[in-house]
């Protein structure tokens, strides 16, 4: 009896050595681009290169509605909408009054359009829009570039490189 508990408590006892060896010490390298050294078993990783994300889409009043081109008739209601209710509806979604059952009656239900075709908006920095004596216009399309990791955070934060025009308003009402 004394045989197997000595036996099983090795067994164990051996288990456990492997599985913490195991752990902290993988067997093999799975990362490619780092390098162990075998001085000191440190570990030298080559730094990644920053990752670039373009992004497009129709600047207004300091913010990028980012969207396909649109074209013909859908492009002169989007900038009616945009250009008559975009502040207002922005506004009212940062900062909700109390009595949101009463609506003003404006005669166009821009709250259900904006609604529809979705909105993601990306806001950018004056000093960016206005840099190099490139000053946008509400409705130019425009790029972003924008580059590394977007930080998780409220509002969100990332570095943006480079904005661009890449075709200005065409139409105006």
């Amino acid at each position: 009896m004394r045989k197997i508990i000595y036996s099983l408590i090795a067994i164990s006892l051996l288990c456990i050595i492997v599985f913490i060896n195991y752990e902290f010490k993988p067997l093999e390298n799975k990362d490619p681009k780092s390098t162990v050294n075998s001085d000191n078993g440190m570990v030298n990783q080559e730094p990644e290169s920053p990752s670039i994300t373009t992004v497009t889409g129709y600047f207004f009043f300091d913010y990028v509605d980012i969207r396909e081109r649109l074209v013909g008739d859908e492009e002169e209601e989007y900038y009616y909408y945009m250009d008559r209710y975009f502040q207002t509806y922005s506004f009212e979604l940062i900062t909700p009054t109390e009595d949101t059952d009463e609506k003003t009656d404006t005669g166009d239900d821009y709250e259900d359009y904006f609604k529809e075709r979705g909105m993601d908006i990306l806001s950018l920095p004056n000093k960016l829009t206005n840099k190099d004596g490139l000053f946008f216009k509400n409705g130019d399309y425009i790029s972003v570039e924008i580059e590394g990791p977007i930080m998780e955070s409220f509002p969100a934060q990332a570095k943006i490189t480079k904005v661009e025009r890449i075709a200005p308003r065409t139409v105006y009402r």
